[in-house]
């Protein structure tokens, strides 16, 4: 098969490998058939190969990847000796040592592939809720139900108690009633978002359709009761409004580079209003720091206000609703759109 095509296979379930793992099965991927699949117990992707490799075997899957992606042939053949994955091509052969072979069984163990029957049509306006609202989730662990997106019809939920966002789908997800989907599933989903067709639960799990059929992505359901949101968002009255510049996004884009090295969940920029704009700070101490302004019209009693945000997933709203209103009663800024609420506590600096 083409050295190409099978690295290619190989990075997108990459994802669901861990480079370092006391179970064998969460740091392998499956060569079965056609079929490339990983899991590491809270994500699993399945991807078809348009060959068959011809070999049945688990092996570590970085170090896979790092042979077919060192390998300097077009073609390569898989072939298998006893439970050992060879990799052969012009002037190339490596025997990659396999993971036990009760890796084989436990794969299926953890999640069980979707039947034809079993897949349900999309709603219009669902994958655009996960995105917007995976900007609110916590990443605290502790906080545990808060760290995914709450779906219950056509009601899509997250907060991290400083942020509440709420998106209202056209028809309501009926297949996925008051569910608590993790971050890592909906990161991985929007990855190939136009490739997206079908989803379903299949026990303790979602899983998504994609490509007509040619890559599954699935991840286990965060259990638990997520507490009733309603009644948090305010009414805002007394309010000032705010329109940020069309470029505000871009904006941001400087300070993810600053914090390349933090993971992405965690990554937290400072937003300060100022009597001429805003004042952007970022700091990692591993690459520094940024400070950046941006000048537009921002009403007087707004000044010094200011509040904390992940600049990827800020973006996302301000791209989409770049007008936002405040309340010093209260305390908080919300964007409002036809569909979407964002709801951010503020502090007053100084």
């Amino acid at each position: 098969m083409l050295r190409k095509e099978l690295l290619d296979n190989i990075t997108l379930v990459l994802s669901a490998v861990e480079k370092k793992s006391k179970e064998p099965l969460f740091s392998a991927i499956r060569i079965s058939g056609k079929q490339l699949r990983a899991t590491n117990g809270r994500l699993y992707i399945r991807v078809d190969l348009d060959q068959d490799s011809g070999v049945d075997v688990c092996v570590p899957g970085h170090l896979f990847h790092q042979v077919v992606k060192s390998a300097s042939c077009t073609v390569l053949e898989l072939a298998q000796e006893g439970s050992n994955l060879i990799v052969k091509g012009d002037g190339t052969h490596v025997e990659v040592l396999s993971h036990k072979i009760d890796g084989l069984v436990g794969m299926d163990e953890v999640f069980l592939e979707p039947s034809e029957s079993d897949w349900d049509n999309i709603p219009s306006g669902f994958l655009d809720a996960l995105s917007l609202c995976k900007a609110c989730c916590s990443s605290d662990d502790a906080l545990h139900v808060l760290t995914g997106v709450y779906v219950n019809g056509s009601d899509v939920w997250s907060c991290d108690r400083l942020r509440i966002s709420r998106f209202k789908i056209e028809e309501a997800a009926q297949c996925i009633m008051k569910v608590i989907i993790p971050t890592g599933v909906i990161s991985e989903v929007e990855k190939h978002d136009s490739g997206v067709e079908a989803m379903c639960l299949v026990g303790d799990s979602i899983a998504f359709k994609l490509y007509g059929g040619k890559m599954t992505i699935a991840g286990a359901l965060i259990l638990g009761v997520y507490p009733d949101l309603s009644g948090k968002l305010v009414d805002i009255e007394d309010k000032s409004e705010v329109e940020f510049p069309g470029d505000f996004s871009q904006a941001l884009k400087l300070h993810n580079v600053m914090l390349k090295d933090v993971t992405e969940s965690d990554r937290l920029t400072v937003v300060m209003f100022t009597e001429h704009g805003v004042e952007l700070y970022s700091e990692s101490s591993n690459t520094g720091k940024a400070v950046q302004k941006v000048f537009f019209d921002v009403p007087k009693e707004m000044k010094d206000v200011s509040f904390s945000c992940n600049p990827t997933h800020f973006a996302k709203v301000v791209k989409r609703h770049k007008t936002m209103v405040y309340s010093p009663e209260h305390h908080v800024m919300v964007f409002i759109g036809d569909k979407f609420i964002h709801q951010i506590k503020t502090a007053i600096v100084g």
